[in-house]
């Protein structure tokens, strides 16, 4: 098959893209010495990152054991909040968000299955239930509300469709929105099965040209260290993925950054309330503050 260039890459037009319980046997490797992030920028009001103790362990999964961190704040202020990552991400995508709200808030980032440290795996909408049902459990979540990046909105998608009664809402950042890309058969998700962190790299790059160097980093090394196996089969759940809006499972906010398409007529997204944040990249929650564009400050309202 012919190379394609990047000037048009498919994938920017998919996507612009703890209490212990018997049903999840949570282990701790330990606690880690308080963690914080750097200051936002002079000129901001985004919220200021904290000294937090954040524990970091595996859970066991349905498939494997699944990484995680979360923190114990001694007066929670909401309902937990469970941060989901993208395609080739990892739980350190939420680092920023963990250190600065998780002092008052239960939050918790997983690692999906071979991101990360967990354990490699298929990844398909019904194994990202599992695994979050896994997790809920393990935490002793009874309900919780869901942030999911791209990948991780369809974990949320989902397991607010099959299971509702456990969740309070949800926030999408960027979530893939089902677009036609014109292309005969499987030849996107071929390339992919063949060189998956080539081709994805290759897919990656319009989103990363006028990213900041260290998102920049941090998504490349992510993408190195994924499992090949679960990059395929997250990449071929996110392009076949055809979601179940309904009116169950708590308010749903969609938040579209600069780099994502606009809802597509004819899908079931068309017609869902949504919030265009036009000078935040596709990996928003890694880039630092400014004035004008701020993860931290919008999120802060949300949470």
């Amino acid at each position: 098959m012919t190379r394609r260039s990047s000037s048009n890459p498919l994938w920017h037009r998919l996507v612009g893209l703890g209490a212990l319980t018997a049903a999840g046997a949570l282990w701790w490797g330990g606690l880690r010495r308080p963690r914080s992030v750097s200051a936002a920028p002079p000129g901001t009001t985004a919220p200021q990152p904290l000294e937090i103790d954040l524990q970091e362990g595996w859970i066991s999964g349905p498939a494997g054991d699944l990484f995680l961190r979360s923190t114990q704040p001694t007066v929670e202020r909401s309902s937990p909040v469970l941060l989901l990552h993208g395609l080739a991400g990892s739980s350190d995508h939420w680092r920023s968000t963990l250190a600065t709200f998780g002092s008052e808030r239960a939050l918790a980032a997983l690692d999906l299955r071979g991101h990360g440290r967990s354990d490699t795996g298929a990844i398909t909408a019904s194994e990202l239930v599992a695994d979050l049902t896994a997790v809920l459990d393990a935490l002793g979540w009874s309900r919780c509300r869901l942030l999911g990046h791209e990948l991780g909105a369809v974990a949320a998608l989902e397991f607010r469709h099959r299971q509702p009664h456990r969740v309070l809402g949800s926030l999408l950042l960027d979530p893939p929105l089902g677009i036609d890309l014109g292309i005969p058969g499987t030849e996107l998700s071929e390339a992919v099965a063949r060189e998956p962190r080539t081709e994805l790299e290759l897919q990656f790059q319009p989103l990363l040209t006028s990213a900041p160097p260290e998102v920049r980093t941090a998504v490349l090394r992510d993408l190195e260290r994924a499992a090949g196996r679960s990059l395929v089969t997250g990449f071929d759940t996110l392009l076949g993925y055809t979601p179940t809006l309904e009116p169950r499972g708590g308010p749903l906010e969609i938040w579209l950054t600069g780099d994502a398409p606009t809802l597509p007529k004819g899908s079931p997204w068309q017609g869902q309330p949504h919030h265009r944040f036009q000078r935040a990249g596709h990996w928003w929650m890694l880039e630092p503050d400014t004035p004008r564009s701020s993860f931290r400050r919008e999120l802060a309202d949300w949470l």
